[in-house]
């Protein structure tokens, strides 16, 4: 992943007035941190918009006014999101969403509050992951950190609960890193994405 130094978002939508020679002007910045990245609209939207994805340009502060006069000149209506909008932790968790997966299959996205989750978690001393990505897999923490930057949508942390011998049992079945890396930010109350049996072992220990 493209490290981003970056302190501006621009989100602006796909459509037939954003030909694709612009999109080639953008993919082809010579601009030291940017990243240029797509996210699809639900099809909810997309009946109601006509438009199904939408892009995002990440750039540093310092060419916040070329870019501004970039997408003027091309008449193109955007929206622009600071660094600190996109890291908020309230902004964090209006983005996190069920995996195209994970919805297919019935999950259901369930908030938790994140320190009983990590009080779990943490008796699993193998995959647990310690404050500032300690015991993580290479750079994925820090990956983590990277992508939120661009301010998209993120798939839900998928979590299972189980009884063993009358004893509740927790794990992650993915996303140990953006666990950790939302918890070490701050973010008390996280939406998971959860499969209903769980979630009825859940609320039974008074999780949710």
């Amino acid at each position: 992943m493209t490290n981003i130094s970056f302190g501006s978002n621009y989100r602006f939508n796909a459509g037939s007035q954003y030909p694709a020679a612009v999109l080639r002007r953008l993919s082809r910045c010579e601009i030291p941190g940017a990243l240029l990245t797509s996210e699809f609209t639900s099809p909810k939207e997309a009946m109601e918009t006509g438009i199904y994805e939408k892009f995002i340009f990440s750039v540093p502060d310092r060419f916040d006014k070329n870019i501004d006069a970039f997408f003027k000149a091309n008449n193109i209506n955007f929206q622009k999101q600071s660094l600190s909008e996109a890291m908020d932790p309230a902004n964090i968790k209006s983005r996190i969403r069920l995996s195209e997966t994970d919805a297919e299959f019935g999950y259901l996205l369930v908030e938790f509050d994140t320190d009983k989750l990590d009080e779990l978690f943490k008796k699993d001393e193998i995959s647990y992951i310690e404050p500032g990505g300690k015991n993580g897999i290479g750079n994925r923490y820090k990956g983590v950190s990277d992508f939120l930057k661009t301010g998209q949508a993120i798939n839900a942390v998928r979590v299972c609960f189980r009884e063993d011998d009358g004893k509740l049992k927790a794990s992650i079945i993915d996303g140990r890193h953006r666990f950790a890396f939302m918890r070490d930010i701050g973010l008390r109350k996280i939406p998971v994405s959860i499969e209903e049996s769980s979630y009825n072992i859940a609320k039974k220990y008074g999780l949710c």
